[in-house]
């Protein structure tokens, strides 16, 4: 009877000890680092490649979907954190495991909020290599401006209203594109904005420009005895309006305008937000 005691004791002591020693080795592997990644930012050419960014970004928003796409090549495989410095507010960075070497591409993340509507340079480091690269950043005023409705400041006052959108096809001159606005009780208030649409298919990439922009507005909803009126088109080569799509609704526009009395006026704050446009075909 004791000598199966004894046994017993022996076969569990064996036991918790085998248990303790497989605890132990698991234990280690958890707690392992792995090595870092080694690699570079350049191709073999002496490149650095970093895409354009994919989607817009706009100050005081933060978008998950948004990213720009770097490629590294990789010469010993392992953990990565690939980040930029922080500038405007942002700061880009992508974090994972390479697990194989070669040339591959990773999608750098925005960290915070632009506060800017600035062109904003990044420098970008991984390993021992830095890259830099650039992201357009635009104004988000016009994102939270009511759809069919328009502003801007003209002279130190703003003028604002609602208006609509008409894409006039046509096919012997060429797409125009018309913004036309008003304000409520003044019928005298009217803000035309032409744009003449140029499609350039090279590479069938198919984008659209706006030329020869003519920008009129005219009221006299703050003096009844002295109407104003801006305008600026090709005819005023010391005014020129220059009109940026955001997104496929949101316009903004800045510049030069002539006034009632031939004085040139700085045209600032200037937006536009479509509820949609008409398709009218003048065949």
């Amino acid at each position: 009877m004791n000598s199966i005691s004894v046994r017993l004791r022996h076969t569990i002591t064996a036991s918790a000890v085998i248990f303790s020693m497989l605890s132990a080795s698991t234990g280690c592997k958890k707690v392992q680092h792995e090595n870092p990644a080694i690699g570079s930012l350049y191709s073999a050419d002496g490149n650095c490649f970093v895409d354009a960014p994919h989607s817009t970004y706009f100050t005081g928003t933060a978008s998950d979907s948004n990213y720009v796409l770097a490629s590294v090549h990789v010469s010993s495989p392992g953990s990565y954190n690939i980040t930029t410095d922080k500038q405007n507010g942002v700061i880009f960075s992508a974090t994972g495991t390479f697990t194989d070497t070669g040339k591959t591409s990773v999608k750098l993340r925005a960290n915070g909020v632009f506060t800017k509507p600035i062109l904003t340079y990044f420098n970008l480091t991984f390993d021992t290599t830095l890259c830099q690269f650039w992201v357009p950043v635009e104004d988000s005023t016009g994102l939270s401006m009511t759809p069919g409705s328009w502003k801007f400041t003209a002279g130190g006052r703003m003028y604002q209203g609602t208006g609509t959108a008409v894409w006039y096809e046509l096919p012997a001159l060429g797409d125009k594109y018309r913004w036309y606005g008003s304000s409520s009780g003044f019928t005298d208030t009217s803000l035309n904005i032409e744009l003449a649409v140029f499609y350039d298919t090279a590479g069938g990439a198919n984008p659209t420009y706006f030329i020869d922009n003519n920008f009129d507005f005219k009221t006299s909803r703050f003096d009844s005895t002295a109407k104003v009126h801006f305008f600026a088109n090709y005819q005023t080569p010391d005014a020129v309006i220059y009109i940026r799509r955001i997104n496929d609704f949101v316009y903004t526009f800045n510049g030069m305008a002539m006034d009632a009395n031939n004085n040139i006026v700085p045209i600032t704050d200037a937006w536009w937000r479509e509820a949609g446009h008409r398709f009218v075909n003048e065949e």
